[in-house]
């Protein structure tokens, strides 16, 4: 089982016309060639992140296959080959070369064979809030995934099912809603609620054999546990993931409560929580603390802006 973000071009957009794009079809199918890296290792039951352009549009599973063979028009430079060209609206000659800048009236026309593959898209859920593109590349299984063009992009298990722990899913209206949305990334309600209370637990553990009294304050204050020491006092920030903790996610309130306590904040992250059914019931087990950051200097510069609100007038 393997992870990959596709991506799918939109001829309206495409600045290269030197291959014609494919007719897909969001969250029902995607379409690729023996040409495109990686063809082969895309298989029936993989995990896809759907990338269009330049925006994460939603998650599924690839579904059946089919293949068929084809033969590919490339349209190329007349002069170096490339099929880097540029079709020009207002401009004459009508092309350019992207790669020597030649300018032409015509391109060369070269046909290739090629195997032609349609990868149907199950259980497709659209991102209310998604990522972005550069912060899914960068959960790439090998090498700097952030500068990579592959419209195939092989992605790192862990890293990816961390940061899609706290996204919430909005079912497709062509896809039937499922308790997990059918994709297998991100937590339902229920296990988030899991891993949350037992960060917790071992979040008060860590402050209280220290010799704290600690209060939970989760569900009515932009933090999680309220802790004193004598004359001192913190307002602690649990985050807890079945993954490695890389990254977490923050509400507006609660960014503006740690700016505006800088020297009481602090921040526990618990990593490694393993989900367990026993006896029909769902149970979080283990997790290790590996990020405890008392006072918690918030660094602007590792924050990422993940929405905006627009307010209509």
């Amino acid at each position: 089982m393997n992870y990959w973000l596709l991506l799918e071009k939109s001829d309206a957009t495409r600045i290269s016309k030197g291959i014609d794009g494919y007719r897909d079809a969001t969250g029902e199918s995607y379409h690729y060639d023996s040409l495109v890296p990686n063809h082969r290792n895309v298989a029936t039951g993989d995990f896809a992140v759907v990338r269009k352009e330049n925006e994460i549009i939603g998650v599924g599973t690839i579904g059946d296959i089919s293949e068929t063979d084809d033969a590919k028009i490339h349209r190329r430079c007349p002069l170096c080959d490339s099929t880097d060209i540029r079709e020009r609206i207002t401009k004459q000659p009508k092309w350019k070369c992207g790669k020597c800048a030649q300018e032409f009236s015509e391109p060369k026309e070269t046909i290739v064979e090629v195997s032609s593959f349609v990868a149907a898209i199950n259980n497709f859920t659209r991102l209310n809030d998604p990522p972005s593109v550069k912060a899914v590349k960068m959960c790439a299984a090998s090498g700097d995934g952030t500068s990579s063009q592959l419209s195939m992009l092989a992605l790192d298990s862990n890293k990816i099912q961390t940061m899609f722990e706290g996204i919430d899913p909005s079912p497709s209206p062509r896809s039937p809603a499922t308790g997990r949305s059918g994709q297998g990334f991100g937590l339902s309600q229920v296990e988030r609620k899991a891993i949350e209370l037992r960060a917790m637990q071992i979040a008060r553990t860590l402050y209280e054999d220290t010799g704290w009294e600690v209060i939970d304050k989760s569900s009515t204050q932009p933090f999680d546990l309220f802790v004193t020491n004598g004359t001192q006092e913190r307002f602690i920030e649990v985050k807890g993931t079945t993954g490695e903790g890389l990254s977490v996610s923050l509400t507006h309130g609660e960014v503006r409560h740690i700016r505006d306590n800088p020297k009481s904040s602090a921040l526990v992250i618990v990593s490694g929580i393993v989900l367990e059914e026993q006896n029909g019931n769902l149970q979080a087990q283990g997790g290790t603390i590996t990020k405890h950051e008392d006072p918690w200097k918030l660094k602007d510069e590792y924050l990422s802006p993940t929405q905006y609100r627009y307010e209509v007038k």
